[in-house]
């Protein structure tokens, strides 16, 4: 009985856990929050409060609940990792670098008396099984030739490009056409005709069998076509509401909805099957920018020119979650194969993967490199550059294109794993063929190359060019892939 009374009396007169509000916050107020401030916010890190806190910022999560040793706030302030914090300035006490490690430890509690935090970026330590779509490789039977306009004064560069997750067959914009090309040949197989002008967006159905060309003429009118790719038959339109090009497109995973967006600021949802608009979505106030279903069909994400995005239900048109972090045009969405991340690439330079059952930024960071004054250069806009595309790998790979002439690829986790910097021109465009550990990149130039990425090693080993995304100069062999591409390790 004594024992038991003992060990009662030892419970009771345990320190509890410390609390943000309590404990950590006090200390961030003498040494952190002259900086990391509503105001100022030094990599968009808010300390004020304890959901900025949990939220972190532009370098990912500060804080992972429970796990103090690989929480990022902790190891500055520790110096246990750079940037130490405060910059410039000693240490903070031990005593208080304590406090906000048992604070972590502890669970990361609000207030006495609350639950735990949830580490934001549980989602991305998940490992998502590579959805590799069964069945035969679909390629086109007799596509026709590439039409032949004028000789244009320069290439016309890669504004949408896709590549099949069944074939070797990769889908590139070109002037009133789609340009299809074998990637095991390296040869341009011939062309579907868009006549309705410009194809802003190319997609691939999950099997492989449609392809989803969308477009049009600028303040003009705009088109959504779907074809067959073993025959090239249309075998879909939608868009005739629009009165601009649509910017923006994609067709659910059970091809029953086709999505669009454009200058109207209005999402349209129409039927596959019979062409007639089912919704109008008007939530957007700037131009939708950029379209993606979700793999599993139970989520479409559009964003806008102005940062905004929202997740809906695309058989309701209701919304789930309106995701506030970009700070200007979001050029581009993708989906992990499991449905739960989304990431979205955008102008102000952020890619940012989302926790999408939970609504929340599970990582957002700027991947390019900081563009840096010079005596003879003034930097007066965004020193980040921005990020112009982003593409998931059925195995959770993620590809970006980066205005710094840069292409990146991280793992299913957001960790950098290959980098391919100083390009000569900028990537417009990148996707992972299904031929291999190989990159599929389009740029302004209009220039198609094929990369060979080697993981270990953290480069790519060859690249080979297809030859240009037009008509006038067609690629009608395979180019031999000699020119070795700049040794570029990842970044730290």
């Amino acid at each position: 009985m004594g024992l038991m009374c003992l060990m009662g009396y030892a419970a009771a007169t345990a320190p509890a856990a410390p609390t943000y509000n309590d404990d950590v916050l006090p200390v961030f107020r003498e040494h952190c929050n002259s900086c990391h401030n509503p105001d100022k916010l030094k990599a968009d890190l808010d300390l004020t409060t304890y959901g900025t806190t949990i939220k972190g910022g532009s370098s990912g999560v500060a804080i992972k609940a429970g796990a103090p040793d690989t929480s990022l706030l902790y190891r500055v302030t520790a110096h246990m990792e750079e940037p130490e914090m405060p910059p410039k300035k000693p240490k903070i006490p031990d005593a208080q670098i304590a406090i906000i490690k048992d604070w972590i430890a502890g669970g990361a509690l609000e207030s006495k008396g609350g639950t735990a935090a949830k580490s934001r970026d549980a989602a991305l330590a998940m490992t998502p099984a590579a959805a590799v779509p069964g069945g035969p490789a679909i390629m086109p039977e007799k596509p026709q030739p590439p039409a032949n306009p004028a000789v244009l004064s320069r290439p016309a560069p890669v504004v949408a490009l896709a590549a099949s997750p069944v074939a070797p067959l990769a889908a590139v914009s070109s002037h009133g056409e789609v340009l299809l090309y074998d990637t095991d040949s390296k040869s341009l197989l011939g062309a579907l005709p868009f006549p309705e002008r410009q194809p802003n967006v190319l997609s691939f159905s999950r099997d492989g069998a449609l392809l989803l060309a969308a477009g049009g003429r600028g303040a003009h009118s705009g088109k959504v076509a779907v074809f067959d790719v073993k025959s090239g038959k249309r075998v879909a339109e939608a868009g005739t509401e629009s009165s601009d090009a649509i910017l923006a497109a994609d067709l659910s995973s059970d091809r029953a909805l086709i999505a669009t967006g454009g200058p109207e600021k209005l999402v349209r949802i129409y039927s596959t099957k019979t062409g007639k608009l089912e919704r109008t979505i008007k939530k957007h106030t700037d131009w939708v920018t950029a379209i993606a279903f979700s793999p599993d069909g139970e989520k479409l994400a559009t964003a806008d020119r102005n940062g905004g995005l929202h997740l809906w239900d695309p058989k309701t048109g209701t919304i789930l979650y309106t995701l506030a972090e970009h700070q200007a045009r979001i050029t581009s969405l993708t989906w992990r194969a499991d449905s739960v991340v989304l990431a979205s690439a955008g102008d102000d330079g952020k890619l940012i993967l989302w926790d999408t059952a939970e609504g929340w930024a599970a990582k957002s960071f700027n991947p390019a490199d900081a563009k840096k004054d010079t005596p003879t250069r003034k930097t007066m806009l965004l020193k980040v550059p921005g990020v112009l595309s982003a593409s998931f790998a059925a195995d959770g790979r993620l590809a970006i294109t980066c205005r710094d002439n840069s292409v990146r690829v991280f793992n299913a986790g957001g960790s950098p794993m290959v980098t391919l910097k100083d390009l000569s021109e900028t990537p417009t465009a990148a996707v992972f063929v299904k031929s291999g550990p190989q990159l599929l990149t389009g740029d302004y130039q209009g220039t198609l190359t094929l990369w060979d990425i080697d993981e270990k090693t953290k480069k790519a080993i060859a690249a080979g060019e297809l030859g240009k995304a037009t008509p006038a100069t067609p690629a009608t062999s395979a180019t031999s892939a000699t020119s070795a591409a700049p040794d570029t390790p990842a970044p730290n």
